[in-house]
């Protein structure tokens, strides 16, 4: 695994914004916005995350290599050509 991008997330919550949690499924980690990490094993909380656009911010959106085998996260909407899964949120770069 190697950081390509950064992105920031609030430490604290704020208006409107949603907390992001890191949860595992099979040998890796995925975010979302459920707490309940969609019924997978739960890792903790990673920050919040502006639900809204706006200027200076990045739409984040969760994407999915193959059957489930990975996921990782990008600012690109169709993935870098693998599977769409969700948006995130918006956060600054």
């Amino acid at each position: 695994f190697t950081a390509e991008q950064r992105w920031h997330l609030l430490r604290a919550p704020a208006p409107g914004t949603t907390l992001l949690f890191s949860c595992t499924i099979g040998g890796h980690s995925f975010l979302t916005r459920d707490p309940g990490c969609e019924g997978q094993q739960p890792e903790g909380p990673v920050g919040y995350i502006h639900d809204d656009a706006a200027p200076g911010r990045i739409a984040l959106h969760r994407c999915r290599v193959g059957a489930g085998s990975d996921h990782f996260v990008s600012p690109d909407r169709s993935c870098e050509g693998q599977t769409y899964e969700s948006t995130l949120g918006h956060a600054l770069p």
